[in-house]
């Protein structure tokens, strides 16, 4: 097993929780590390909130990282080989894009509703605005949050064939 973040911290976090040895812990950008890289299985939280110019400003905010392991999937997994990730309402049908555009299956797995309370969307109003004009988000009290959507974890596959990634899109 192969751990890989960013955030030294969330790597340190992983060192306490997982204590089997055979683990290995890489602080690294996962686009730069999964390169070279093909897994059978690989499990990936990636920002799933969509937001207006994050390619362009800061790839790890809005969909970059979901994009860039979809439409890579058919490279960085082997035959048979499965992404799992989650994709939020506000942001799936951008998510099954990906997904036929890199000819991969998605299916969903389970699904729950979650209160939206990233603080640097809720107090970002141009953000906010992109997400109820675009994305569908709406107003809903409920537990003490005002805005609420869906987050469903998600198996995507590579069709039979399919080698779409990045590289052969440009």
């Amino acid at each position: 097993m192969t751990v890989n973040d960013l955030n030294p911290e969330a790597i340190s976090c992983a060192k306490e929780t997982i204590q089997d040895k055979r683990a290995r812990f890489v602080i690294q950008d996962a686009t730069a590390f999964l390169q070279d890289q093909s897994y059978d299985l690989i499990i990936c939280n990636p920002p799933y909130i969509p937001r207006p110019k994050s390619v362009d400003d800061n790839p790890y905010e809005g969909l970059s990282l979901l994009r860039y392991l979809i439409m890579n999937a058919p490279r960085q997994l082997n035959a048979g080989g499965m992404l799992v990730t989650n994709f939020s309402s506000l942001s799936r049908a951008t998510a099954l894009s990906f997904c036929r555009e890199a000819g991969c299956s998605a299916q969903e797995v389970d699904r729950m509703d979650v209160p939206l309370k990233v603080y640097n969307v809720l107090n970002n109003g141009e953000w906010m605005a992109y997400l109820k004009k675009e994305a569908g988000l709406r107003e809903q009290y409920r537990r003490g949050y005002d805005h609420w959507h869906t987050i469903a974890i998600m198996t995507v596959q590579p069709l039979a064939g399919a080698d779409n990634t990045l590289e052969n899109k440009s």
